[in-house]
């Protein structure tokens, strides 16, 4: 990856001594640097507009996929079996 001007480039002090005071002193350095980022995109998504689309639950759409699924599993063998029942009742009547 190609690395701005502005970008950071982070190392961690390989020392025995330093290691867990390092790597606590990083993550709360990252966390401090990253704050502008996130209020920038916090304010960003405050201006998109929600979806005019009805949103459906996810137990819905599981629920329409399963249903459109056992229909394909069992109209062959529906049809058969109204078919038989047609036929014979054609040759009664």
């Amino acid at each position: 990856m190609k690395q701005g001007a502005g970008d950071k480039v982070w190392e961690l002090p390989v020392g025995p001594n330093d290691l867990t005071m390092s790597r606590s002193a990083f993550w709360q350095q990252a966390w401090d640097d990253a704050q502008p980022r996130i209020e920038e995109i916090r304010r960003s998504l405050k201006s998109v507009r929600p979806s005019t689309l009805p949103a459906l639950r996810l137990g819905q759409l599981d629920a329409e996929i399963l249903d459109q699924e056992l229909l394909q599993i069992l109209k062959v063998p529906l049809e058969k079996a109204l078919g038989v029942i047609y036929v014979r009742q054609s040759q009664y009547h």
